[in-house]
């Protein structure tokens, strides 16, 4: 890396990538190499949070709008109809489906980025 680059991201550290346009560096340069660095840790978690919102919502937007007959079908909805017409194990089984995919979303978050511990 050039000089400038290293200058760039210590004043990076402290200033906002701004500073970096009077190294010569260019905006894209400066983004990749100053402000994406710091929030990489954040990016995992955040990807991960928007998958699960978005398939809470994508469920809540079908069960209220509603869904093509005979071809789409929220698993809440269905949980509802297996309870309305006491089939209390199918209801269950996807239930516990439903569960279990959350619990690997989170699961998969917590192996591939773990805690960091802060630094003293």
């Amino acid at each position: 890396m050039a000089l400038s680059g290293r200058l760039c991201r210590t004043i990076g550290s402290n200033t906002t990538p701004g500073a970096c346009s009077h190294f010569a560096r260019r905006p894209w340069d400066a983004f990749w190499s100053v402000a994406v660095p710091p929030h990489a840790p954040a990016s995992s978690p955040g990807r991960s949070s928007a998958f699960a919102h978005t398939v809470g919502e994508f469920g809540i937007v079908l069960m209220i709008g509603g869904g093509i007959p005979g071809k789409t079908r929220v698993v809440s909805v269905q949980i509802y109809d297996h309870v309305e017409a006491l089939e209390y194990a199918q209801a269950h089984w996807l239930a516990g489906g439903m569960v279990l995919f959350s619990f690997l979303v989170l699961l998969g978050l917590y192996i591939f980025n773990p805690p960091r511990r802060k630094s003293e």
